[in-house]
C-alpha cells in the first residue's frame, strides 16, 4: 500500500527518524539542568532577600498605623498632648531616671490598650527571655527591663516605655518575631518614638523627624549599626534604623546598612 507515493514502511521510517531527531540526548538534558541550577543559585538569594525586605516593610507600616491610630484615639479622649506624668498624680511608679516596668505598664493600660488586639501580656521576668537583642556590629545583648511588652494578634510584639520624668515622649518598640532567639537591632527590632510637639495652634504627639537633615545621612547610616555613632545622643539605634525606612515611605533604602 502506498501513501502519496510512499510505501507504508517508508512512511513509518520517516516518522521514526523525525522522532529521533526531535529528542534530547542525556548530555543535553544535564547541561540544561546545570544552567538552570546556576541561574537559580544566582537569583534565589536575591529573591529571598527581596521577599524578606517586603515582609519587614509591610510589618512596619502596619505597626506604625496601629500606634498612630492609638495615639490619635487617646488624644481624642484625653486631649491633644495629654500629660502622661501628671495623670498619675504623685504616683511612685517611675523608678530611677523616670523609667520602670510598672510605669510603662500603667501608661499603656490607661491610654493605649483598648486600641490593640492583644493575645499575650508578658511579665517583667519575660523581658530577659524574649526581649533582648544585639546590635549589628557589636555583639552585646541588650535587655530593657523597664519595658512592658505585649504580643499582638498579627504575631509581632510591641513594647512600650515612657519616661516618668518627661511627659512628652513615648517609645514603642516593635519586635517582628518575638520567639526568635537571635534578634538584631534594625533587622528584627525597630522603634517608633513619638514626642509631643506643636501642631499649628495646639500640641499633639508625632513621630520625631524635625532634627533630621539630608546632610546627616552618613551619620544616620552609621548610627543604625554602631553603638558609638549616634548622630543625636537621645536617639536609639532601633529608632535610627526605623527612621531611615519610615523617611523613605516605608521602603528599605538601597544603602540600608543591615542585610535581611
Amino acid at each position: 500500500m502506498k501513501f502519496k507515493g510512499f510505501t507504508f514502511a517508508e512512511v513509518f521510517s520517516l516518522q521514526s527518524n523525525d522522532s529521533r531527531k526531535s529528542a534530547f540526548t542525556l548530555a543535553e538534558v544535564l547541561i540544561t539542568l546545570g544552567i538552570i541550577g546556576v541561574v537559580a543559585a544566582m537569583t534565589l538569594p536575591a529573591l529571598i532577600q527581596n521577599y524578606q525586605k517586603m515582609v519587614v516593610e509591610n510589618q512596619l507600616k502596619v505597626s506604625y498605623s496601629l500606634i498612630s491610630n492609638a495615639i490619635k484615639m487617646a488624644e481624642a479622649e484625653y486631649g491633644t498632648g495629654f500629660d502622661i506624668v501628671n495623670a498619675f498624680g504623685d504616683s511612685d511608679l517611675a523608678d530611677v531616671n523616670g523609667y520602670s516596668f510598672e510605669f510603662s505598664e500603667a501608661v499603656f493600660e490607661k491610654y493605649f490598650k483598648p486600641y490593640f488586639k492583644i493575645t499575650k501580656s508578658y511579665s517583667k521576668s519575660d523581658n530577659n527571655k524574649y526581649f533582648k537583642w544585639r546590635g549589628f556590629r557589636d555583639q552585646t545583648y541588650r535587655s530593657i527591663s523597664f519595658m512592658k511588652c505585649y504580643k499582638l494578634v498579627n504575631g509581632t510584639a510591641m513594647c512600650i516605655t515612657s519616661s516618668g520624668n518627661i511627659d512628652s515622649t513615648l517609645y514603642f518598640y516593635v519586635i517582628l518575631k518575638p520567639d526568635k532567639t537571635d534578634k538584631v537591632s534594625g533587622r528584627d527590632v525597630f522603634n517608633f518614638t513619638f514626642r509631643k510637639k506643636q501642631r499649628g495652634s495646639y500640641y499633639g504627639y508625632q513621630m520625631m523627624a524635625d532634627d533630621y537633615t539630608p546632610g546627616q545621612r552618613t551619620q544616620y547610616l552609621e548610627g543604625c549599626v554602631s553603638p558609638e555613632s549616634y548622630p543625636i545622643s537621645m536617639y536609639s539605634k532601633e529608632f535610627i534604623c526605623t527612621f531611615l525606612i519610615w523617611n523613605n515611605n516605608f521602603k528599605i533604602p538601597d544603602d540600608y546598612p543591615i542585610k535581611f
